[in-house]
């Protein structure tokens, strides 16, 4: 209630009447004795006061380059402390960061990131992340590295690319800093969560095969669905769908593509899931059995089938005339050829990321020599 209208006493042009509306507000404040209206008010006024010092500096922020910088970090900082992201970020991401290679570009890259991150704002938290990623080449500390990769892989999430996020968590689990902590254990549930909602194929299946080996999976609730999963097990138990489901974030539990009537990204993982299981146990099945196993109707078990054998997902061929689908094909060459050049691509960025963490360390390492 008070930050609503302290925000709208922000919002009148004129000054004077501000001045008697603010000043009530504070009265209002003080004499109702509660904390929380009174923190609200405190922060509200250093927001106002931060950005009407920043756009009378930023005229001259040429001359006045630090100060502009400091003042954006202490409106950043105060927007954080109210829970506006957005606003947070966009004040922060105003700071020249003075290059890749200048002290502080990561780590403040990081933190626009992140905070874009908690507003919802994935498109442009990939935006810094990308620009991250060219100053983590020239870094040396391991904890700022870690944040990023740890953001990378949220973004990753956040921008529904599974597949890659679930590989990004999953290695990030696997860190000597982080093993024996409980950040570990969240990592490697959100790799759990990545890989089931990921596309159906082989990418999956093995990314499933190692996630299923790792034993400290035993201590995940969702580890008798990632066992079905991994097994290619069909996922008729709709209670155990709907248990993994109240585990998982609001864009995963939204909507598949930005059509009316589409799926969730849950019920499309497990449809294609469902229906890369009933391939291997037919090899010919009718188009309305298939889709009474699926528990779809006829359209949507043959749509299905249709994407993923034209992705190179699922080895079928489907006779329309006869309503039969054909299990056990092979994938065509031009779907083989996007497959491995996919797959080359992901192990180059991989490599890439590697050869950077190299670099990083071989110059930090320099560094001390020198010093010493």
């Amino acid at each position: 209630m008070m930050e609503s209208d302290l925000a709208s006493i922000a919002a009148e042009p004129a000054s004077a009447p501000k001045l008697e509306l603010y000043g009530a507000k504070l009265e209002q404040a003080l004499q109702s004795g509660d904390p929380t209206d009174l923190k609200a008010f405190i922060d509200h006024g250093t927001q106002v006061c931060l950005r009407i010092a920043l756009e009378r500096l930023l005229p001259r922020a040429v001359s006045y380059d630090a100060q502009v910088a400091a003042l954006r970090e202490a409106l950043s900082a105060a927007y954080e402390r109210a829970g506006r992201w957005s606003e947070a970020a966009g004040s922060l991401a105003g700071v020249d960061d003075g290059g890749a290679d200048a002290p502080g570009a990561l780590e403040r890259s990081v933190r626009v990131a992140d905070l874009y991150l908690r507003g919802g704002d994935a498109a442009a938290a990939e935006q810094y992340v990308k620009k991250a990623a060219q100053q983590a080449q020239s870094c040396a500390d391991a904890g700022l590295l870690l944040r990023y990769r740890a953001c990378q892989a949220r973004v990753l999430d956040a921008r529904c690319r599974f597949l890659e996020a679930a590989t990004a968590f999953l290695e990030l689990s696997r860190e000597p800093a982080l093993e024996s902590t409980s950040d570990a254990l969240e990592a490697l549930a959100a790799a759990v969560r990545c890989a089931v909602l990921s596309a159906a194929g082989a990418r999956r299946s093995r990314l499933l095969a190692r996630l299923v080996k790792d034993d400290r999976t035993a201590r995940l609730p969702t580890r008798a669905l990632l066992e079905k999963v991994a097994l290619e097990r069909l996922l008729s138990d709709r209670a155990e769908v709907a248990s993994f489901a109240a585990t998982l974030a609001p864009h995963q539990r939204a909507t598949a593509d930005d059509v009316p009537g589409a799926p969730t990204v849950l019920a499309r993982a497990v449809l294609e899931h469902n229906l890369e299981s009933a391939s291997r146990l037919f090899t010919r099945v009718t188009v309305p059995g298939l889709a009474r196993l699926l528990g779809v109707s006829p359209a949507e078990a043959e749509r299905a089938a249709a994407r993923m054998a034209l992705e190179g997902r699922l080895a079928a061929e489907i006779d329309q005339v006869a309503g039969v689908i054909e299990f056990g094909g092979h994938p065509g060459p031009a779907a083989l050829r996007d497959q491995a050049l996919q797959d080359a691509c992901v192990l180059a960025s991989s490599l890439a990321d590697r050869i950077g963490k190299g670099v990083g360390a071989v110059q930090g390492v320099g560094a001390v020599q020198a010093r010493a």
